[in-house]
This record gives structure tokens, C-alpha cells and sequence, in this order.
């Protein structure tokens, strides 16, 4: 079932970054940015359940503060 939740991950992934290419707007393209990024730390702890690897959940952890602030810089330079 982990694997198949794994797959899933990939093809939203592989979806959101086509998306993000053809979009022209920037704030779509933000919206969809942060979506895969919450699917890539989704999908870095399936695999560290999947082998049984506690240090994943670290490793998401920190892409997650990572990944936020990125969204946060981002926001305010095209806002300003």
C-alpha cells in the first residue's frame, strides 16, 4: 500500500511541475510550487516508512522549514 501511496506521489509531482511550466501566472505557479513541495515531503516520509529509516522524517522536517521560508521569500519579492 506504501508503494502504491509512493507511485501516486511521483505521478502529483511529475502533474504539478507540467503545470507549472504552461501557467503564466505567477501566483499559480507559487500555488503549485508549494503543492509539490508539501507532495515531496509527504513522499520523503513514505520512504523512510517504507525502509524503515527514522532519519526521513528528519531530512522532511527540515525541507519543510526550508521549503517555507523559500515560499515566503518568494511572495515578498514579487509582491514588493
Amino acid at each position: 500500500m506504501i508503494l502504491l501511496s509512493i507511485y501516486a506521489l511521483f505521478f502529483c509531482i511529475s502533474a504539478s511541475l507540467l503545470l507549472m511550466i504552461f501557467r503564466a501566472n505567477i501566483f499559480d505557479k507559487m500555488l503549485l510550487a508549494n503543492f509539490a513541495n508539501t507532495s515531496v515531503i509527504i513522499l520523503i516520509v513514505l520512504i523512510g516508512e517504507f525502509t524503515e529509516n527514522d532519519t526521513f522524517v528528519d531530512v522532511a522536517l527540515a525541507y519543510a522549514f526550508i521549503s517555507f521560508i523559500a515560499t515566503i521569500a518568494i511572495r515578498k519579492f514579487f509582491l514588493f
